[in-house]
């Protein structure tokens, strides 16, 4: 891309990771995070909405719950609000 940030400019940024959660485990995070290392997350933050138990989240992340209105796009914006 030719706009995209150089790996230097990246390593200056802090990328907070927000996921919206409903019913599936979240054991894939930490890997998919691991996997792309070069930029580890500042924060990931789960944000649970059906009410049940959040299986898989990393020790690190901070857990969220929401009534389950809104969709994924509902998760997003309150978390920039």
């Amino acid at each position: 891309y030719p706009n995209a940030p150089t790996d230097d400019e990246m390593a200056q940024k802090r990328i907070h990771v927000v996921v919206s959660h409903c019913l599936k485990p979240l054991a894939w995070i930490e890997r998919r995070l691991r996997a792309g290392g070069r930029w580890p997350p500042a924060s990931l933050h789960v944000i649970s909405k059906c009410n049940r138990t959040v299986a898989g989240a990393p020790a690190t992340a901070t857990v969220e719950r929401l009534p389950n209105v809104g969709r994924c796009d509902h998760s997003y914006a309150h978390y920039l609000a």
